[in-house]
């Protein structure tokens, strides 16, 4: 097993010089059957930002599929990031973003003292290097110091059927939000509830632009995100199933 870094090393090069050193928030929301909300209950991090690494990836992971999804988001990651206007992504390039996105969250929420139960989406995402079904990821334009750099996963155990929630259960759905300079992803990773769930595009009025699991090509930026918005976005999964 090796360590792989959550926040990418090279972004220390795209993102904001005053941002490089932010702390990184981890959250959690649990939601029993009776879908109280618990927390949410803030850790700060200590390690800088870009620094924070999980042990959970073998070597040949690491340094092969992983790595190449990285290269391939890369020069459009940057870009987003450093808030060039005016470009267009193609499938093949809002694919590439979602990817990235899906592998970025799935590492975050290793961060936390309770990982959500998602072995499938982990080996999905093994076979396909793809998100899998179950995943949705939006892309905004943010201009606000307090997303510049950001990570904040919110997880929940939905009971659906009516069954009794069981304390002892891990979490069994996951939202990540990543601000990165005047980038803003959104990862939603459900295997309970169904995409018709999540109607973020229309919730937040085309700012949040879909880039899975309908890829399709973009015309960058979309409208810029209120900075109380993006804290919407990121509480948009507890506060719609408290």
């Amino acid at each position: 097993m090796t360590r792989e870094h959550v926040i990418p090393r090279w972004l220390g090069n795209v993102l904001p010089e005053q941002a490089q050193y932010r702390g990184q928030d981890q959250a959690t929301v649990l939601l029993g059957q009776e879908r109280s909300v618990s927390g949410p209950h803030h850790r700060e991090m200590k390690e800088t930002f870009n620094s924070t690494t999980v042990k959970a990836v073998c070597a040949p992971c690491n340094n092969n599929f992983m790595n190449d999804i990285e290269a391939e988001a890369r020069p459009y990651l940057s870009a987003m990031i450093r808030g060039k206007l005016a470009m267009s992504l193609s499938v093949e390039a809002a694919t590439a973003v979602a990817a990235w996105a899906v592998k970025t969250s799935l590492m975050a929420q290793l961060t936390g003292s309770e990982p959500a139960a998602l072995e499938q989406s982990y080996q999905g995402f093994y076979a396909s290097r793809r998100p899998t079904p179950e995943c949705m990821v939006w892309a905004a334009a943010v201009d606000d110091e307090d997303w510049a750099l950001r990570t904040e996963c919110r997880l929940a155990l939905y009971q659906e059927d009516g069954r009794s929630a069981n304390a002892d259960d891990p979490p069994n759905l996951l939202t990540v939000t990543v601000g990165l300079g005047a980038l803003l992803l959104h990862t939603i990773i459900d295997p309970v509830l169904g995409r018709s769930t999540w109607n973020l595009t229309s919730a937040f009025r085309g700012a949040l632009v879909p880039l899975w699991p309908d890829p399709r090509p973009v015309t960058w930026p979309p409208r810029v995100l209120h900075p109380a918005e993006a804290w919407g976005v990121c509480e948009y999964m507890p506060l719609l199933l408290s």
